[in-house]
């Protein structure tokens, strides 16, 4: 049985308690990707976002990845066995290509010369998010060596539910942004001025406040 020690649940505690902080759909990619790294060691992180049937990606990773071999990456991702794993069973737990493939027959792929090698990926770890088929996002770990052991897979499997939530908690604060920024466009159209408040009375600086209202409070006031 795999055993985390005490400085394997600090590391994963400070992770979570970061991680809660709300964020909306763009700043929590990067967020994740740049933080991962400190629980769970590797050489790359990837947020990806896969739809194998119309055969399109899009993505992050930190460090970054020049975009041809990304290109390289699309053509090749019917290859990837982790992909066509969850494609086939929706299982989004924690995986590992060496679960799929020996070295050699992960060698002899497409997806390995073109993209992988170039890289210097020589193994990966990665979890699934839930998303609206035929969409796939996952979060990728890649090491050059060695391979990643059990108290990694024990630590991701741990992590994936609260990062499920963060997710989601990040897709509300999105739609909210979203339907607070209509709403602004809407009351805008009938010449009307609209501020959002804080707590303390402050005026909120931000999509909840329409542009004529900014303008108001930021013009200058005529004194007598």
């Amino acid at each position: 049985m795999v055993r985390l020690r005490s400085r394997d649940l600090r590391a994963t505690f400070d992770f979570l308690r970061n991680t809660y902080a709300l964020r909306d759909l763009k700043a929590f990619a990067p967020h994740v990707i740049s933080t991962l790294p400190s629980v769970v060691a590797s050489d790359h992180a990837s947020y990806n976002e896969v739809n194998p049937r119309a055969g399109r990606y899009s993505g992050m990773s930190e460090p970054p990845i020049d975009p041809r071999l990304l290109e390289a990456f699309t053509r090749h991702m019917s290859e990837h066995p982790l992909i066509a794993h969850y494609a086939r069973t929706t299982d989004g737990r924690t995986l590992k290509i060496s679960d799929f493939l020996s070295t050699q027959r992960f060698h002899h792929l497409g997806l390995y010369s073109e993209f992988f090698r170039q890289v210097g990926v020589e193994h990966q770890i990665a979890f699934v998010l839930p998303a609206p088929p035929p969409l796939v996002v996952g979060i990728a770990l890649n090491r050059s060596r060695p391979d990643f052991s059990e108290r990694d897979r024990l630590v991701l499997n741990l992590l994936r539910p609260h990062l499920i939530q963060a997710y989601r908690d990040a897709e509300a604060v999105t739609r909210l942004q979203q339907e607070a920024t209509l709403m602004g466009l809407a009351i805008e159209e009938l010449g009307r001025a609209t501020v959002l408040l804080h707590a303390d009375g402050r005026a909120r600086n931000d999509t909840s406040s329409t542009s004529m209202a900014l303008a108001i409070f930021s013009a200058p006031f005529a004194t007598s």
